[in-house]
């Protein structure tokens, strides 16, 4: 990953990727295994740079996604 990139947008990183319209929202895993399909996301596709399509920005889930995903598991079914 290359931290920030082009005017250094925060909370975001970058890294290589030649995908194309459609690839916004996509998850990034962390310690993904194959064979469960498991990992955990630690960022969202977010933008690309019209002037630079070889680079894929995503922005950084921190400690504030994990306490909404934590709160909104342990709700019950209306």
């Amino acid at each position: 990953p290359v931290p920030g990139g082009p005017g250094q947008v925060t909370g975001t990183t970058a890294i290589s990727c030649d995908m194309t319209a459609g690839d916004s929202g996509g998850p990034w895993l962390a310690d993904f295994d194959p064979r469960s399909g498991s990992g955990t996301i630690v960022a969202v596709t977010t933008f690309k740079y019209g002037d630079d399509s070889s680079l894929l920005y995503g922005t950084w889930l921190g400690q504030s996604a994990r306490q909404l995903y934590d709160e909104a598991s342990a709700l019950s079914a209306p």
